[in-house]
């Protein structure tokens, strides 16, 4: 029996195992040369402190906002943004009661805050310049006098002149004229017997009544006016009631007198000469 040898290779089998241990070194030297170099590059940058990281060392978008600090959160809010567009109009609200007034109703139906009717400067549809205008006043004035008691300015008349009073006996009742006119004035008496008196009273003239110790109340109408007739506007009118009532009881005298005064002017245009 025969024993078994290999046999020899050949030649190219050789070669082509050589070239196949070429083939794999390579390959394992050129993975350890960039292994190597790597690592270097590694060893080449610039390592974060302690207890801290760079950039390098971050996951790119991995970071969420919670990982800041307040403040540096705070910085990250943008200027304010540009007004968005006006959004789009509600729903229409159900139709006023039917007594309720549209806006245009309303403004043609009630006036403003400020505004004034077209007719306020009239009263009844007439101007200010269709009614007589003039000046006025009226005052009063009571007073009790002691026996033998007077007060020669009792009570002004406007424009004409006063009233003087004397508490005695018989009593005594002067009217003064202190204008530079005229005075016409016309009188009831009631308790003086009656009736009505007229006269007429010169600039700083006087007028004295007797009353005779009896009670009386007197209405007196005086007016104004130049001696040549009645030749200005706004003549001064006055009116006088008085009433004086006497107490002689025990013989002692007191007077309690009340008087008020109206005043008013007379406007007119009338030109009258007195013969």
């Amino acid at each position: 029996m025969k024993s078994w040898r290999p046999s020899r290779p050949s030649p190219a089998m050789i070669v082509a195992l050589l070239s196949l241990c070429v083939a794999l070194g390579g390959s394992a030297i050129a993975a350890t040369s960039n292994g190597d170099s790597a690592t270097s590059a590694a060893k080449k940058k610039k390592l974060a402190p302690k207890n801290s990281v760079n950039s390098a060392a971050v996951i790119n978008n991995s970071l969420k906002l919670g990982d800041f600090k307040k403040s540096e959160r705070a910085k990250l809010k943008g200027a304010k943004g540009d007004q968005g567009i006006q959004g789009i109009q509600g729903i229409q609200g159900p139709a006023g009661t039917p007594d309720g007034y549209t806006k245009t109703e309303a403004d043609g139906t009630f006036l403003g805050e400020t505004d004034k009717a077209a007719d306020s400067n009239l009263l009844d549809g007439k101007d200010s310049s269709d009614f007589i205008q003039g000046e006025g006043s009226q005052r009063a004035r009571f007073r009790v006098f002691q026996d033998n008691t007077s007060d020669d300015n009792f009570i002004a008349l406007p424009g004409i002149g006063h009233v003087e009073f004397s508490c005695t006996a018989n009593m005594s009742l002067t009217y003064k004229n202190d204008s530079a006119d005229d005075v016409q004035w016309e009188q009831s008496r009631d308790g003086l017997g009656g009736g009505i008196f007229s006269t007429e009273t010169g600039a700083g003239g006087t007028f004295n009544i007797n009353l005779a110790g009896n009670n009386a109340v007197i209405t007196t109408q005086f007016h104004r006016f130049h001696a040549n007739g009645f030749v200005s506007n706004n003549q001064d009118n006055v009116t006088l009631f008085i009433s004086i009532f006497h107490n002689a009881a025990d013989g002692a005298n007191t007077c309690r007198v009340h008087a008020q005064v109206i005043h008013s002017h007379a406007s007119f245009n009338l030109s009258v000469v007195l013969p």
